[in-house]
């Protein structure tokens, strides 16, 4: 089985919604793994002002940006999909840079038989 180059799976615009029915956020979110927009363009239809940036280039956002090199937050709310190797780090890191609301971190891993 071989996965996507740097864990990059688009999240599923039903994930997003479900976590927008039932958390909080800030207006405006920060989404630091970005790809393609997928929970961007969601969060801005919401109403929501969304922050996108990305390591590597989708063709959407800010790219070259390495959340986990950051040191200065973009916004008080974090919503985002991160690479499933790098979650946990994801996490540790938006606590570390102090963001007020529950960072919401989808850890998506599809299994194809």
């Amino acid at each position: 089985m071989s996965r996507q180059k740097d864990d990059w799976y688009p999240t599923p615009p039903a994930a997003t919604k479900a976590l927008l029915d039932v958390e909080g956020f800030g207006h405006e979110i920060w989404e630091p793994a970005c790809g393609d927009g997928a929970i961007s363009k969601l969060l801005d239809d919401w109403g929501f002002k969304s922050i996108s940036t990305d390591l590597n280039d989708y063709s959407y956002g800010k790219s070259g940006v390495d959340f986990l090199l950051e040191s200065q937050r973009l916004a008080d709310s974090i919503v985002t999909n991160p690479p499933y190797r790098l979650a946990t780090d994801f996490i540790h890191h938006a606590i570390t840079l102090g963001v007020t609301n529950t960072p919401g971190c989808y850890v998506y891993h599809s299994l194809k038989a």
